[in-house]
Order: structure tokens, then sequence, then C-alpha cells
């Protein structure tokens, strides 16, 4: 038997059909995964995201923000999965009353479609979970 080579174990996943949110590939870790959150840098805006969604971080998908086809602006995508239940209802919340269609549409977009936000103003951190 030939010996195993373990460092394709921490190599991501790249492009599986389960992990995909707003048509965009999401990369998952095997071993140790590293978490991405957006926060607002402007403490106001910090603080509406605290009183609004309970939350002054939000979990990204990509740490690499992209372009957006609607508004040409650069966007992250908000990875709804990492969230719970509560605050999912609280984001589709905070969405219905800036968009058209009420609050079960837009928490059915964050459950299925996913939510992107615009990327200025925001900055990066993250942390390592080991699974």
């Amino acid at each position: 038997m030939s010996r195993r080579n373990d460092a394709h174990i921490a190599e991501p996943i790249l492009y599986h059909s389960d992990f995909v949110s707003n048509g965009r590939p999401m990369m998952v870790m095997n071993m140790t995964q590293q978490n991405y959150f957006v926060r607002p840098t402007d403490p106001e805006r910090r603080a509406t995201w605290q009183r609004l969604l309970d939350v002054d971080r939000l979990p990204v998908a990509d740490p690499r923000p992209y372009r957006s086809h609607e508004t040409g602006n650069l966007v992250y995508d908000v990875d709804v999965r990492s969230l719970n239940e509560l605050h999912q209802a609280r984001l589709a919340g905070f969405i219905s009353r800036q968009t058209p269609g009420g609050y079960f549409q837009a928490l059915q977009n964050v459950k299925t479609a996913g939510i992107s936000i615009p990327a200025l103003g925001l900055e990066l951190v993250g942390e390592t979970a080991v699974q």
C-alpha cells in the first residue's frame, strides 16, 4: 500500500453544487475553516446593525468582494447558512422595509437566493474555527 498524502485534506473543495450563493461558488474546508465576517467601520452604522439585526458583524461567503452586475459596486455575499433562524428573520425584516415584496418574500430570498451587501464602509474580520 502507498502512504496516503494528507496534504490534500486542508485544500478547499471548490464548485460543489450544494455550496453556491448568488451563483458564486463558496469555499468549503475539510478540517480547519477560516470564517470571515464584515462589520461597518462607522460606529453609527454598527450601532444600527446591532439594533436592527442584533449583530454588529455578518458572515460572508467569500472574503473577496466582487462587482455586482446590477449596480457595478463592490459587494459581499452574506453567508446566510451561517446565520441562525432568528438572525435570518431579522435580516429579512430589515430587507422587507427597504424593498417591495413584503416580509415573506424577503425571508424566502434570504433563505434561497442569498443576500449581497455593499462593500463600501465595511471591514473584513476573520476567525479560525476547527471542525
